[in-house]
């Protein structure tokens, strides 16, 4: 197995914004060898966007005086994020503003996960497979992170949203889309857990 250097290692990570996996492919080295090389080397491994959106999400929560638990500081594994109320099972999806001004949610897994066919869990034509939140969760809030402006929220029912549907794209200068009508609907939350 190929070495890196601290410095190459840092350049790629920090600098360059690869994630372990990148730069392991791009040195054909292994990627549990990059993580251990970072932890060594003290460069600290990143907040993921999915792991900030859920932040934000707790932040509003608590502002907003419910009761929650945040189910990923219990254990990965549950298939929502969020307990509200002792009864709403809320999942969160998160995307950054991209270059071309569009905020996209990915709500289907690629074929690579080698994610199998469940009760809560489709496979799609085209080989990915797609979590049915419409068992798994009440609703579904998409977070769309803008460092320039402050983060939208858009608070969804899970039964809202097509079971086969793969993404959602939200445009940050147009954001008349159909799912404007759930922007900021934190009351849909008050509702359903009376």
């Amino acid at each position: 197995m190929q070495a890196i250097s601290s410095e190459t290692l840092y350049r790629e990570y920090v600098v360059n914004n690869l994630t372990d996996i990148q730069i392991a492919n791009k040195y054909k080295i292994d990627r549990t060898y990059v993580s251990k090389l970072r932890k060594q080397e003290g460069v600290e491994t990143r907040i993921s966007t999915g792991r900030i959106g859920e932040n934000f999400v707790e932040e509003k929560l608590r502002e907003l005086n419910f009761i929650f638990e945040n189910m990923n500081d219990l254990s990965m594994t549950y298939e929502y994020d969020f307990l509200v109320n002792t009864s709403l099972k809320i999942e969160v999806k998160s995307s950054k503003l991209a270059s071309d001004g569009t905020f996209r949610f990915v709500l289907a897994e690629k074929p690579e996960n080698n994610n199998i066919e469940s009760p809560n869990r489709i496979r799609l034509k085209n080989g990915r497979t797609k979590k049915r939140f419409d068992k798994t969760c009440h609703f579904i809030i998409l977070v769309c992170i803008d460092a320039n402006a402050k983060n939208d929220f858009y608070v969804i029912p899970s039964n809202e949203i097509p079971i086969t549907q793969q993404t959602i794209a939200i445009s940050s200068s147009f954001r008349n889309s159909k799912y404007a009508i759930y922007k900021d609907r934190w009351d849909f939350l008050l509702e359903k857990s009376r």
